[in-house]
């Protein structure tokens, strides 16, 4: 829970920093944050791969390692759907938002494209908060559902800003189920999303 904390206020600082001004220019507009996760990235892998329980576990899976991004898919639908019940929002569209499975970039585009920038703006504060719950929830979803738990919650997430936290919670040897199952989820997004969209 510590980490998590960490975490949160790591985030905070940042907003407050940019909100008052108080940062170089050139960091707001640069691409360091991509730089950072590339570097978090690579210090997973290391970790990962010098970790002989990861190759064990990946082998060990199989093929059955699918069914964790087919696991993310049907929870969010199953939660967006009895939300949207409960929301005054068409179902479609609410399943179009939680399709984002965290990817929340390239979501609130789609969405905005289809449907307007109310709905985008909905998908990127939605995707961003399950984003946010996963990195300050994750040890307590390891404990009420299991190391898949994080995985799952993290969706697209999984393989890049969700990773190191599911790998400190769940184990290095769930990294690389963590990754497959982002990488398949990252590539699903659009189809999901624009098939939503059309029915």
């Amino acid at each position: 829970m510590t980490s998590s904390l960490i975490i949160l206020a790591c985030f905070l600082a940042g907003v407050g920093f940019q909100a008052a001004n108080v940062l170089p220019s050139c960091i707001s507009t640069s691409s360091l944050d991509t730089h950072a996760l590339s570097f978090l990235m690579l210090l997973v892998g290391i970790a990962v791969g010098s970790d002989q329980r990861s190759v064990n576990a990946l082998k060990k899976t199989g093929v059955r390692i699918l069914t964790v991004p087919l696991l993310a898919i049907v929870g969010t639908a199953a939660g967006v759907l009895l939300a949207g019940l409960a929301l005054p929002i068409d179902l479609n569209h609410a399943l179009a938002v939680g399709f984002g499975l965290g990817y929340y970039s390239l979501s609130s585009v789609l969405i905005g494209e289809w449907v307007g920038h109310e709905l985008a703006l909905i998908a990127l504060l939605s995707n961003i908060i399950r984003e946010l719950l996963t990195l300050l929830g994750s040890p307590i979803l390891h404990r009420m559902f299991g190391p898949l738990g994080p995985v799952v919650s993290g969706g697209a997430t999984a393989m890049d800003t969700s990773l190191p936290i599911i790998t400190q919670c769940s184990g290095h040897e769930y990294a690389p189920i963590a990754v497959l199952s982002g990488v398949v989820l990252t590539l699903l997004v659009p189809i999901l999303v624009s098939v939503t969209l059309r029915f």
